[in-house]
């Protein structure tokens, strides 16, 4: 059998197996495969401006290609060219979530639940449930909000009556030690999504471009999870950091432990400035509740305690005054820097030639002399 034979017959193999897009296929599934990268291409953007989409594409490489919503909608595409053939095939599939939010077309919502669940909801039940995920923020303090401490606080409590749920809201103090608030949500009680998504509109919509925004708030495990992973993550820009309440550090550890005056000394080691006295006072909790040990080693001091922040600041005054006593005006960032450009410029003499009008001529040593106007 000769090679174009048996490549015939692995062609038709792989078609029997999976199908071949044609113009009258409306919808793209996985292991679906076009006869060329071109043509796939042309087939996602045509499904997508169907659907009133825009789309980013993610790689695109000579034998791959991925695509996916510009929008946070959570629909991608990713193709791999077929061995030894210009094939494209489908072979991630369609990952697709959706995550109700006021910016998600009715549209999209009830074709979502039709292609997952093959059940078509009106659009009256649709807007209801996309008008659960409403948040209001404060045009006023938003704008005003550079003007704040880098910090943003964010809380929730439960709703009761006939409306349930939970209210979840940020707020910002002001130069003068004022509570402005941010934003406020009214939310569904399964809270690792609807964190996420007021979060990233914290993000998006209030700091912006903002470096160094830090978020102060409980630690239970679901907020945590939501924030190392939108907030606190060094891959997502702009950076942002994350500390604890301390209220309720000390509210959930007189929870565990029943122990007002252990609950009193927590306050005290999360407000003084002083490491000694820190240290001093957690040792007078262990004498009182052993286990709190072990409470204790699952929080880095860091986030919940404000000697902590004092010691980097009396770290970075020693730093500062040793490199003050051995001769450094600058830090070692923009000392390499002049040290840099100093070197180059050494190589460089200045000579003149007419000083009336502003002729001189340049030496560089290693490479000659050349002849410039220096006004």
């Amino acid at each position: 059998m000769c090679i174009s034979t048996m490549m015939v017959l692995s062609l038709a193999a792989t078609l029997e197996r999976w199908p071949l897009w044609d113009s009258e296929i409306a919808h793209l599934e996985k292991g679906m495969i076009f006869s060329d990268k071109k043509s796939l291409v042309h087939v996602v953007q045509l499904y997508n401006l169907k659907r009133n989409r825009e789309c980013k594409v993610i790689e695109s490489k000579g034998n791959s290609w991925v695509v996916e919503w510009k929008h946070d909608y959570n629909w991608r595409v990713q193709a791999t060219k077929l061995k030894d053939k210009d094939f494209f095939q489908i072979r991630k599939g369609l990952k697709r979530r959706i995550s109700i939010s006021p910016e998600l077309p009715l549209a999209t919502i009830i074709e979502v639940m039709m292609e997952k669940f093959q059940f078509t909801i009106s659009y009256k039940k649709t807007w209801h449930a996309r008008k659960k995920a409403v948040a209001m923020a404060f045009k006023p303090a938003i704008k005003g909000f550079k003007y704040c401490h880098p910090v943003i606080c964010i809380d929730d409590t439960h709703l009761y009556g006939k409306y349930e749920g939970k209210i979840v809201a940020a707020t910002a103090v002001t130069a003068a030690n004022k509570i402005i608030p941010l934003a406020f949500a009214v939310v569904d009680k399964k809270m690792i999504k609807s964190w996420g998504w007021f979060i990233t509109l914290i993000r998006r919509r209030v700091c912006r471009d903002l470096e160094g925004v830090t978020l102060i708030s409980d630690r239970y495990t679901t907020l945590l999870s939501v924030v190392s992973r939108i907030w606190n993550n060094p891959a997502v820009q702009p950076r942002g950091y994350h500390r604890y309440c301390l209220r309720y550090v000390c509210s959930n550890f007189n929870k565990r432990f029943g122990n007002t005056v252990a609950k009193d000394l927590v306050w005290r080691a999360g407000s003084v400035r002083q490491v000694r006295k820190f240290n001093k006072i957690i040792e007078d909790i262990y004498k009182l509740e052993k286990n709190a040990e072990w409470r204790f080693s699952r929080m880095n001091p860091i986030h919940w305690t404000l000697c902590q922040l004092v010691k980097y600041f009396d770290e970075g005054k020693i730093i500062v005054e040793n490199a003050s006593n051995w001769g450094h005006l600058y830090t070692s960032n923009v000392q390499r820097w002049i040290n840099e450009h100093q070197a180059k410029a050494n190589v460089h003499m200045l000579v003149p030639i007419n000083r009336e009008t502003g002729k001189y001529e340049v030496r560089t040593a290693p490479y000659g002399m050349g002849v410039v106007l220096v006004k």
